[in-house]
């Protein structure tokens, strides 16, 4: 059976190189959709992690992934309270949060990892704060995400058909190339097969719409 889409999984910013990004971009079968295994969008933390690349990378990454793709669906995962992150680290991630506009985002409290550098690092960042700038961070993710959502509606978009609703078994299931969950009215025998939606409601994590005809 031919596959009509691919779809990349969780990534590290140093391996979207412009020969892939170009790749990716001439191919009618890759959605475009780039989710960041970033963890941190702090330099100082990023390079307490060992992580091999800046925050002025993978901003340079997104930025062509901007120019080769129309509206690239982009995810990230984040980790607050890496050992001793400071005020300034966390306010660091919050303004790369805020200015690239993420469409969804894994969000974590660090804990210890044996093999990672974190793991036997002193640290004076309390659990209270830790859980403090958790909730700051979803909060400002989820405006973004929300707005980002808002945006389908009106239009019509391919949904792959899953199945039925899991909250609504009157309703179909399924995820458009940029991973955005839709319920929608539609017809049973089309599971399996990409269909047309057309979206007439948009909540922060899913979208509400209604089958059209080709």
């Amino acid at each position: 059976t031919q596959i009509p889409r691919y779809r990349l999984g969780s990534l590290y910013v140093n391996e979207l190189d412009d020969e892939i990004i170009e790749f990716l971009a001439n191919s009618k079968k890759f959605c475009p959709h780039f989710h960041l295994s970033l963890q941190s969008l702090s330099d100082n933390v990023l390079k307490g992690m060992n992580r091999k690349y800046s925050v002025k990378e993978a901003l340079e990454t997104i930025e062509k992934l901007h120019k080769n793709f129309n509206l690239p669906f982009l995810g990230c995962d984040i980790i607050v309270g890496f050992p001793n992150e400071t005020d300034q680290d966390f306010e660091d991630t919050l303004n790369v949060v805020r200015y690239v506009k993420y469409d969804s985002a894994f969000t974590f409290i660090y804990s210890p990892r044996v093999g990672t550098p974190g793991a036997n690092m002193k640290d004076e960042v309390s659990m209270e704060t830790k859980h403090e700038r958790f909730n700051r961070l979803v909060d400002t993710l989820a405006v973004d995400i929300k707005a980002k959502a808002d945006a389908y509606i009106g239009k019509i978009v391919p949904v792959l058909v899953e199945g039925c609703s899991k909250k609504n078994t009157t309703r179909l299931t399924g995820y458009t190339d940029t991973l955005k969950l839709v319920n929608f009215v539609g017809k049973p025998e089309h599971v399996g097969k990409i269909v047309k939606v057309k979206i007439n409601e948009a909540h922060t994590y899913s979208l509400i719409g209604e089958e059209v005809d080709e």
